[in-house]
């Protein structure tokens, strides 16, 4: 079964392992599919799903930005940019 991580955590840097054929590797070596609420990303070698990461909410976003994520708060300034 996919693991489903926070847009918000370490999820980029982590290493994965694929249950069915063994191979192991960061999100960046994995082919992704974006979707309209989440990113999966599937092992390059036999296509399981690997990785299933939500796409970040309003509320997501404002909450990692009151925890210190630069990430979020350069989103949070660009889409109050844009209420303006």
């Amino acid at each position: 079964m996919a693991e489903i991580h926070p847009y918000y955590a370490d999820w980029e840097t982590r290493q994965f392992r694929c249950g069915s054929c063994g191979w192991s590797g960061d999100a960046a070596q994995m082919p992704s599919e974006l979707h309209t609420e989440l990113v999966d990303y599937s092992c390059p070698r036999c296509d399981r799903m690997i990785l299933i990461v939500p796409l970040p909410t309003l509320g997501d976003i404002r909450a990692a930005a009151a925890a210190g994520s630069p990430e979020a708060v350069a989103q949070l300034a660009r889409i109050e940019g844009r209420e303006d």
